[in-house]
């Protein structure tokens, strides 16, 4: 079930039924006119028009869990699986979604997170079975590179974000420092350039966002330098009540006129 909240007010819009299982991923599109969810057990992507919640788009031809989806400004998306493969849609004319391209992702057999460049022209991957990190073309999923994670061999890096400005590449997740902290990896260059940890967490690093994604206005915490660009999510959050989860939530970064500020969460 995918439950839409108004995010001012809390107050609950409508549920999405009817799924079948559970949804691991949840994205707005940019503008606000998509929600993309991902599945588990190979039954894949599914696409809504949020104006009037119909569902435009469906891909099930995955063959195990998808744990990663993301779009970028023109409406592409991007998704993950762990059947190895990544797939690029995009926007048809008119209304739904095409499949661009599919490739074996280059850095491991679980790719976990994905995320768009602000400017769309590389995606970046992180995995839940290595330490690797990869930057891929956001137009055909061709390979550009891979990040220095030399040294990184106490957990992986599945989290990825790039800064508003695309400057810096992040990446964060199981990883853990001699201190027993789990920090934030940024680098330079947009990925290519020197890499620095930023301290973070004490837990897993479940999640990345830009602080500009958040759409506030108010400057970033200033507990670690890495929070002023990217927060991180850690794993230590409780149920909402006993017997349930909550697996995943977004928040509509620009909801279309006249449908109200909205968020949205899934119950396994």
């Amino acid at each position: 079930m995918v439950y839409l909240f108004d995010r001012e007010r809390g107050r609950l819009l409508r549920r999405l039924s009817g799924l079948k299982d559970r949804v691991f991923r949840l994205a707005f599109s940019p503008d606000g006119e998509y929600l993309a969810a991902l599945f588990r057990h190979g039954l894949g992507v599914r696409v809504w028009d949020t104006q009037d919640w119909g569902e435009v788009f469906a891909d099930r031809d995955y063959g195990s869990d998808s744990y990663g989806c993301a779009f970028d400004a023109a409406n592409r998306l991007a998704t993950t699986c762990w059947d190895g493969l990544l797939r690029l849609y995009g926007p048809e004319k008119g209304r739904g979604f095409r499949l661009l391209s599919k490739a074996q992702a280059p850095g491991g057999g679980k790719p976990f997170r994905i995320a768009f460049s602000p400017d769309g022209e590389r995606l970046a991957v992180g995995y839940a079975d290595t330490a690797a990190i990869s930057v891929l073309s956001g137009t055909d999923l061709s390979p550009l590179f891979s990040p220095d994670t030399m040294g990184i061999d106490n957990g992986g890096l599945s989290n990825v974000a790039w800064s508003a400005d695309g400057r810096f590449l992040y990446a964060g997740g199981r990883y853990k420092d001699s201190r027993g902290d789990y920090p934030i990896l940024r680098w330079a260059e947009s990925g290519r350039g020197e890499r620095k940890a930023l301290a973070a967490v004490r837990n897993t690093v479940i999640d990345l966002k830009s602080w500009a994604m958040l759409g506030s206005s108010s400057p970033p915490p200033s507990r670690g330098s890495a929070a002023s660009t990217a927060m991180a999510q850690c794993a230590s959050t409780a149920s909402p009540r006993p017997g349930t989860s909550v697996s995943t939530i977004s928040a509509a970064p620009s909801p279309p006129p006249g449908t109200g500020a909205r968020c949205v969460s899934c119950s396994g």
